[in-house]
């Protein structure tokens, strides 16, 4: 319902502004026709007359045609009681709603107040005896619905800015639960990838303690290294997380693509054969994209290590066709865990959507596992 009000408002309000004149030369007309029909003289008819011209300008003018109507007005006397009425009526309204300079519009009305009182001793001698307590009711109904109006309009400006702060919290609880999934993705990605580099590592150290102790001992320091890098990450991660106001930690830099090949020595050394091809002229890459492509070539590594079973796995850079497509295959038994819905995986796919690109893994048709991503981007060269 109140939907359907504000509609037929805004249709008015429509209207009234496209035929403006001649809405205001209507209301003219009539009132001089009323006036020309009371009048008992040719000075009274050309004075009803006028004040209708003078209110067919009420809007553009206010000011100016509610000093014409009011001097015609008294002009007119007794002669045409209705049709001064309504004319003054009319010009008043007119002048307080569209009057531009507003102390003087109030100046005007008080100069007229006073000139009705000095000339007929605050009698209006125009103004029929039957009008005036419907003229006081009407006044005191139409300042009481002004002041409503305008309590509305505070009402809903506070509905408003109350409604604004309820989105901005939504908001900004849609941007934490988006942060600590993004959180959680980079932590699930250094923690898994760590914790099966240095389980790997440590097996091999446990295996080959007695016959080899020297190639336990860079097993173990390979491990130590390994955990500390893991627990930088992690640390650097606490510290965004942490809001005590403590000073920041030291924060390492995000890994990128240039950190490949130190993964893959890593990897390396922990017992899966690795190799890099780089296809295309390498560009430097937005970092969110940058870090994209190392989480997938990180993670599709970690799975190669575990489910691999040492076999030989290639990773692939190309960088093509504005963007870069990237691919590790190994020559495993080709199973994944949790290839058909685990977080490591989905987290890889959801974060290969944010940049844009598209994400698919699975089993080689010549045997194997396959883990292909292709991030777009508009690259400049560095």
């Amino acid at each position: 319902m109140a939907a359907a009000w504000r509609d037929a408002g805004r249709t008015y309000n429509r209207l009234t502004s496209e035929y403006a004149l001649v809405i205001d030369a209507a209301i003219g007309a009539a009132i001089a026709g009323i006036g020309i029909a009371a009048s008992q003289s040719t000075a009274a008819a050309f004075a009803a007359v006028a004040i209708g011209a003078s209110l067919t300008l009420r809007r553009r003018y206010p000011t100016p045609s509610y000093v014409a109507v009011f001097v015609f007005a008294a002009l007119t006397g007794n002669q045409d009681a209705w049709g001064t009425f309504l004319g003054l009526l009319v010009a008043a309204g007119s002048l307080a709603t569209y009057a531009r300079y507003r102390w003087l519009a109030f100046l005007v009305l008080l100069a007229s107040a006073i000139t009705i009182t000095a000339e007929f001793g605050g009698n209006l001698g125009f103004i029929p005896d039957g009008v005036v307590p419907f003229l006081i009711l009407s006044s005191v109904w139409i300042a009481g619905s002004a002041i409503a109006k305008r309590q509305r309009r505070a009402d809903e400006s506070e509905e408003r800015a109350r409604r604004m702060i309820r989105e901005q919290e939504q908001e900004r609880q849609l941007a934490l639960v988006a942060e600590r999934a993004r959180i959680a993705r980079e932590l699930h990605d250094v923690v898994t990838h760590s914790v099966s580099v240095m389980l790997v590592q440590t097996g091999a150290a446990r295996t080959k303690l007695a016959r080899d102790p020297e190639a336990s001992k860079q097993a173990l320091l390979a491990v130590e290294a390994t955990g500390r890098e893991a627990l930088q990450e992690l640390r650097g991660f606490l510290g965004v997380l942490d809001g005590n106001g403590a000073a920041p930690l030291e924060l390492a830099p995000q890994p990128g693509l240039g950190d490949v090949e130190t993964l893959l020595q890593r990897i390396g050394d922990a017992g899966l054969p690795a190799e890099l091809a780089v296809l295309g002229e390498r560009v430097a890459l937005p970092p969110g994209v940058e870090l994209a492509a190392y989480r997938v070539v990180q993670e599709a590594l970690t799975n190669a290590l575990k489910y691999a079973e040492h076999a030989r796995t290639e990773v692939v850079l190309d960088y093509r066709d504005g963007g870069i497509a990237v691919e590790v295959m190994d020559e495993g038994p080709g199973t994944v865990a949790g290839s058909s819905g685990g977080r490591g995986l989905t987290g890889l796919r959801e974060r290969v959507a944010a940049c844009g690109g598209t994400f698919q893994a699975g089993r080689r048709p010549s045997g194997g596992f396959a883990v292909q991503a292709w991030l777009p981007v508009a690259v400049t060269h560095p």
